[in-house]
């Protein structure tokens, strides 16, 4: 995965996440041909809101920055309103906020609010990311540079010579 879209949220659990987000919104729409469903629409949105409340900050992220708390409202109240709730906006509200939890997100955020600091902030933790994970690739590995075919030819050859020494050497015995 690519470090731009690096998120504390798992890949599975993104995917299961928008996919109750778009059984909430399916379930929503059916509920919205009778006056009876669209009372429980509006139970349905209080659940939906406490659930992925929950299960956002069970991940470390939280309602509590501007641009978040707007997708929130901005999502709850188009669910509240009886014919804009057939859109799904629990599936969109998701998906922004997963989105806004990775690096790529939080750095396009940032820009687009004028925050220079906290976007470049969110660009040097994408590249420290990225930094990090060549480290790891390169652990326990040979250099591209120091490694040829030269050297490589030259230790199996220092190889078989040495183990041909030996074989000599216990005959020999």
């Amino acid at each position: 995965m690519s470090d731009y879209f690096k998120s504390p949220i798992p890949k599975y659990m993104m995917a299961f996440m928008v996919i109750v987000a778009l059984g909430i919104d399916g379930l929503q729409a059916l509920c919205t041909v009778t006056v009876v469903g669209i009372i429980a629409t509006y139970g349905l949105d209080v659940l939906a809101l406490v659930v992925f409340f929950i299960w956002f900050k069970l991940y470390g992220i939280s309602f509590t920055s501007p641009k978040q708390l707007l997708t929130v409202l901005g999502g709850s109240v188009v669910e509240l309103v009886p014919v804009l709730s057939v859109f799904p906006a629990w599936t969109g509200m998701v998906a922004l906020l997963i989105t806004f939890s990775t690096p790529l997100g939080k750095a396009a955020s940032a820009a687009m609010t004028g925050d220079v600091f906290k976007a470049s902030s969110a660009l040097k933790e994408i590249r420290q990311n990225r930094i990090t994970r060549q480290e790891q690739q390169t652990e326990g590995s040979v250099s591209p540079k120091s490694f040829n075919r030269q050297n490589s030819i030259g230790y199996l050859h220092s190889g078989y010579v040495q183990k041909r020494q030996t074989m000599q050497d216990k005959r020999a015995a």
